[in-house]
């Protein structure tokens, strides 16, 4: 199967994708300056447990 890429149409893909991500990524910000700061701790808590750090501090709670 062969695919067929027309010159410049990468580059406006390539553009346009860069713009949607960095929308998203302006939105992202936004919403994360909006958040209390309970809510920002809760995030933090959140991303902690979700780690390997938290396992091996869990297993390492439970072993002592």
């Amino acid at each position: 199967m062969t695919t067929l890429i027309h010159r410049g149409t990468n580059a406006r893909y390539s553009d346009t994708a860069t713009r949607n991500i960095e929308s998203i990524l302006k939105l992202e910000k936004e919403d994360q300056e909006a958040l209390s700061p309970y809510h920002r701790l809760s995030h933090a808590i959140g991303w902690f447990v979700g780690t390997v750090y938290f396992m091996l501090f869990e297993c390492a709670m439970v072993l002592g």
